[in-house]
């Protein structure tokens, strides 16, 4: 398989995963009548079961990506989560939230490039 493929792979999977972590969000706006029922819902079940299931496939990828591309494409899953909570759980992009993007981009780039 090659880098470019690796690389789109890791973006799919990012976005699922993304996907995964709104779900755990939206779940815990939820209020339960008991706290054994925040785990036994069907939301939290479905994004544990999407997050455990994107692990092996993260795994093969970061196998045939450099570490060094792999961690900076692996910093677009911050940027995934942001863009769908603001979609799908109309929060705000503040300005903090844009230079804490931009601030963890450009960290795992300089990181990666020496």
């Amino acid at each position: 398989m090659d880098i470019f493929i690796s690389a789109l792979i890791l973006q799919i999977i990012l976005i699922v995963s993304a996907f995964a972590q709104i779900m755990l969000k939206r779940a815990a706006q939820v209020k339960n009548a008991s706290p054994i029922n925040d785990y036994l819902n069907p939301l939290v079940i479905g994004a544990y079961i999407i997050l455990f299931a994107t692990t092996f496939p993260t795994i093969y990828v970061y196998k045939v990506l450099p570490l060094s591309l792999g961690s900076v494409l692996g910093s677009m899953g911050y940027i995934y989560v942001t863009a769908m909570s603001a979609r799908l759980l109309d929060e705000k992009i503040t300005r903090r939230k844009i230079f804490a993007l931009a601030l963890i981009t450009v960290g795992v780039i300089i990181f990666s490039v020496s």
